[in-house]
Formats: structure tokens, C-alpha cells, sequence
């Protein structure tokens, strides 16, 4: 059994078609008092419409009870038409059906428009349930009625029930959980510098205020790590000016310098130039269902995105950039959260290069610095992913 409406069965068919509400009304199409008046044939081809504010009384104008009226008529036309699609998607049997409350049958209704035309070729009978039905017939001899009966036929059925019916049903499986990768642990985003906050806001507006002014930088700095190196590098200060001035409510001049000049020094470093290439690849989105380490048969279903990728013939190399203000000196003031990160990230990624050595490193805007994870620690926390994921 499908349920759909007359536009979702065009071009479809069966062998039987149920029209359940045919004795409603179309609704008018109220579009309001603003109407377009079709402009004059004797106006050059193309000309538009004309669009008038049809308020209260204008029915005394000429033009404008001949508009209304001709867009009745249009609506009409589509109601019927959609008439014909629907009786037209029965390949055997179609029933007109519906029901009527304490109002009347409207003589615009689709079972009013169905029991005109066919009025003087049907026949009036009952069904099965005695019910009075007006059915119309071709190339079938007529259907008789099955006679009611109280009492139970006690003919042996031939049909074979399957086994499935009287077996208790199977548990559902358990509802997927998708996690991302940077949010296996909490960690902090107050990256903006206090001084550029309100100096009337609270202990707590301040905090809140630094960690969006982070989130939002992040996100500049991240753009302009993408979109920058597809142009020539003499053209990267103007294009990421024009950008960041975009920004000015949000970043003053200062804000969007340092920004500018983070960013370019990156971008300008023969250090980074690798990882820029034409072997890289930027904003790299991935799903990966991994397998679970405590044990259970259900899969760690993981979806993010890679800042940059980069695959060479011996190796991948995942970078992914943070524009901290505070920028580690070493890999033990590493936040936690970066570890689990990462190795959810390379063990979404190992599968679809074999034989390659997976690498991952952080590259940090503020400095800048590239600081390659140890791969013994990402094994560690790849170790623990399903424990994180059931945090």
C-alpha cells in the first residue's frame, strides 16, 4: 500500500487506486491584494505584467473583476487536470470515495465532477457490506455482491501461513550514532585576547566572548588556508584583505593585520610548501564506520573534516591547523582532545590507502609550527575510541 499525492503518482501506476477524499472543495488560492494584470496584446512581445493593488471595491474595475476571473478560471483548469492524473493511475479498479459532514457535497468537488459524467452509465448497487455504491464497468461481467452470512465458513483454508508469523519479533538494531572526531573530548576554545574584549563585561560574558571571538578567527584563518594557495602568491595579501574587510564590525584593524600576517607567513614558509602542493587537498570531508575496540559487535561510525590532506607515494599526511594563542612547546602540553582527534582521524583514513604510512601533525597558525604526533600516543587513543564514544 502506497499513500501519496496526485503530484507525487504522476508517470506511476497500479492495479488498484483509491481516491479517499473527493467530496472536499478545492481552497481558493488567496495570494493577496497584489496581483499581476496581464499587459495588453497590443504590447510588444516580453512586456511584463502589470502589478496592482486590488484592495477592497476594485471589483467595479473592468480590468481587474476580468483578471480575477480568468485566474479562476486558471486554477480550475489545474484542479481539473489533476483530476485526470489522478483517475488516469488505476490500471483495473479506481474508487471514488468520501465522506460528508454537516456540510452539503459541493458541485466543484472531484466525487461531484466524477458522479456527473458518469451519472447515466452507472449502476446503482451494493457492496459486500451492503453499502450503496454507483459503479460504472467494461470488458468485465458484473461483480455480484458476496452474500452475507452469520455464521463462520468452515471450509479448511489452503493458504500456508510462513513461519516468520508466529516467531516473536527480532530486537531493533540499535539507533547509529555518528560522532566527530573533535568532540571525543572537551577541551577550550577562549583563543581571543582579553584586551579586546568589552571592558564592562562580567567574569563569565568575558569568557564566553573569548571563546566565541576564537571559534570565529579559527574559522577566517581556516578560509583563507583553503581558498589562498588555489591563487598566485602575488595575490594573496589583496585577496585576503578583501576578505577579512568584510569582517570589520566584527574584527577592528588591528585584529584582521594579525590575522592577515598569520596566515601569510604560513602560506610564505618553504617549510609548509609540501604540505600546499599540488599533491594536498583541502577541507577534506570523511564517514567511516571503524572497528570497535571494547569488544562489541557494533561499529564506531565517525564523520569530520580534514583541514589538509596530503598523499605522496610512500605516505599521508594529515594536518590539521589550530590558531591558539597559546601554542604548546612540546608534545606533553598537547591538549588530549587533539590526541583523540587525530586518531580518530588516521584510523578513518589508513583504510583507504594501503601500504601507505599515515602521519599526522598539528600546524600552529600563531607561531607558526608544525608538531608531528608521536604514533605510539595516537595508538593509544585509537585504542580507547569506543570508550570515548560511550562518554
Amino acid at each position: 500500500v502506497r499513500i501519496m499525492t496526485v503530484h507525487g503518482a504522476k508517470g506511476l501506476e497500479a492495479e488498484i487506486v483509491f481516491m479517499p477524499d473527493t467530496t472536499s472543495s478545492r481552497s481558493s488560492n488567496r495570494s493577496g491584494a497584489v496581483q499581476a494584470l496581464p499587459a495588453d496584446t497590443n504590447q510588444p512581445p516580453g512586456t511584463p505584467d502589470h502589478l496592482v493593488w486590488a484592495v477592497p471595491g476594485s471589483n467595479d474595475v473592468q480590468q481587474i473583476t476580468a483578471m480575477k476571473e480568468q485566474k479562476k478560471q486558471a486554477e480550475q483548469e489545474e484542479y481539473n487536470r489533476l483530476l485526470y492524473v489522478a483517475m488516469t493511475r488505476a490500471r483495473d479498479r479506481l474508487y471514488v470515495c468520501g465522506w460528508l459532514g454537516q456540510t452539503k457535497l459541493q458541485d466543484n468537488s472531484w466525487y461531484a465532477l466524477v458522479h456527473e459524467a458518469l451519472e447515466d452509465v452507472c449502476v446503482e448497487t451494493n457492496d459486500a457490506m451492503g453499502h450503496k455504491v454507483w459503479r460504472f464497468e467494461r470488458g468485465t461481467a458484473p461483480m455480484e455482491p458476496a452474500a452475507l452470512s452469520s455464521e463462520p465458513d468452515e471450509t479448511e483454508s489452503t493458504v500456508i501461513l510462513p513461519d516468520w508469523l508466529n516467531e516473536k519479533a527480532q530486537k531493533p538494531l540499535p539507533k547509529i550514532k555518528t560522532v566527530s572526531p573533535s568532540s571525543l573530548l572537551p577541551h577550550e576554545h577562549a583563543q581571543s585576547r582579553r584586551e579586546n574584549l568589552p571592558e564592562d563585561a562580567n567574569d563569565l560574558e568575558r569568557e564566553e566572548l573569548a571563546r566565541n571571538m576564537g571559534k570565529f578567527r579559527g574559522i577566517l584563518v581556516h578560509a583563507l588556508l583553503e581558498h589562498l594557495p588555489q591563487l598566485p602568491q602575488d595575490l594573496w595579501p589583496a585577496a585576503a584583505a578583501r576578505v577579512l574587510d568584510q569582517h570589520k564590525q566584527a574584527l577592528d584593524e588591528e585584529q584582521r593585520q594579525l590575522i592577515l600576517d598569520e596566515v601569510l607567513r604560513v602560506l610564505s614558509s618553504q617549510e609548509f610548501a609540501p604540505l600546499f602542493d599540488k599533491n594536498s587537498a583541502a577541507e577534506c570531508s570523511f564517514s567511516a564506520a571503524l572497528a570497535n575496540t571494547g569488544g562489541k559487535q557494533q561499529l564506531l561510525h565517525m564523520a569530520g573534516q580534514i583541514d589538509r590532506l596530503v598523499v605522496n607515494e610512500s605516505e599521508v599526511l594529515i594536518i590539521d591547523y589550530k590558531s591558539n594563542l597559546h601554542v604548546p612547546d612540546n608534545l606533553d602540553e598537547v591538549p588530549p582532545a587533539y590526541f583523540a582527534q587525530l586518531a580518530a582521524y588516521r584510523a578513518s583514513v589508513r583504510p583507504l590507502f594501503p601500504g601507505k604510512a599515515v602521519k599526522c601533525a598539528l600546524l600552529w597558525t600563531r607561531k607558526p609550527q608544525l608538531m608531528w604526533l608521536d604514533d605510539h600516543l595516537l595508538d593509544q587513543y585509537e585504542g580507547q575510541l569506543s570508550q570515548l564514544v560511550e562518554q
